[in-house]
């Protein structure tokens, strides 16, 4: 043997045991006859799904139990114009968040707030999205989210009067068949055992001295509380329905806002 074949020969042994000591295989496949289909190709949108997936769990967690769009698509938030791909501000989704920093009511979840993680997350996804996903084209370039605009009309203030009269119109609907008689209700979860006949009550005062209501705090609120079955309280109104979510963002906003004018 010539000192190039010889030289080739211990090249080619050293090369191999190299290989197999590294624990590689040799790809005898080139790509002219498929090694894609051997090897596997990476998926450049596997990040972008897995982040979607994590906005759905949020979603199912925190909002699914008042809203119907637990599992919507990416295509479905769009097309139902909650999501702006590429545009979080723009993004009536976003906009609704406490503590999402943008112009809008920016008051969901209701009674509580999500994680700034969660908010992050969200946002990432909404300025990741591209209307490829979306059945549209993608933008030549990143949209920027625009900084909150002066121009936006201002929220319409609620005088203290409405809002009770709101909320009486609301009780009145869904608690006076049982809690409107002099007797009214025995109740071991209530800490004065007698639920009072509050279907009467015609003002703040009454509900905070009863004990129904602490103003400000709908966690502290025992009617609150009991209608939303929150803690280890029977969900009222017993037997019956429970109560949409109109009436509960009125009677949220009745007793966070108690001791406002």
């Amino acid at each position: 043997m010539n000192r190039k074949g010889r030289s080739a020969q211990i090249c080619g042994f050293t090369l191999a045991t190299l290989l197999a000591a590294a624990g590689c295989n040799f790809q005898n496949v080139n790509s002219f006859s498929g090694d894609a289909a051997n090897y596997g190709v990476q998926n450049p949108t596997l990040a972008v799904k897995d982040n979607f997936r994590s906005v759905q769990l949020i979603i199912k967690t925190n909002c699914a139990s008042c809203h119907a769009y637990g599992n919507y698509s990416e295509k479905d938030w769009v097309s139902n114009q909650l999501v702006v791909a590429g545009d979080p501000a723009a993004s009536l989704l976003f906009q609704r968040l406490r503590g999402s920093g943008v112009a809008g009511a920016q008051n969901m979840p209701q009674g509580g707030q999500l994680s700034n993680a969660d908010i992050s997350t969200i946002k990432t996804w909404i300025a990741e999205l591209s209307t490829t996903s979306t059945g549209g084209t993608v933008p030549s370039q990143p949209i920027p989210v625009p900084p909150p605009t002066p121009t936006l009309p201002e929220p319409i203030k609620i005088s203290a009067q409405a809002r009770t009269t709101s909320a009486l119109s609301v009780l009145q609907t869904n608690c006076a068949s049982c809690h409107g008689g002099p007797l009214s209700a025995d109740s071991d979860q209530f800490k004065n055992k007698k639920v009072p006949a509050f279907a009467n009550f015609t003002s703040d005062g009454e509900f905070i001295v009863s004990g129904l209501v602490k103003s400000g705090s709908i966690q502290d609120s025992w009617l609150y509380r009991s209608l939303r079955s929150y803690g280890d309280l029977n969900r009222m109104p017993l037997g019956g329905e429970a109560i949409d979510p109109a009436s509960r963002e009125i009677l949220e906003a009745w007793i966070t806002k108690m001791a406002e004018p």
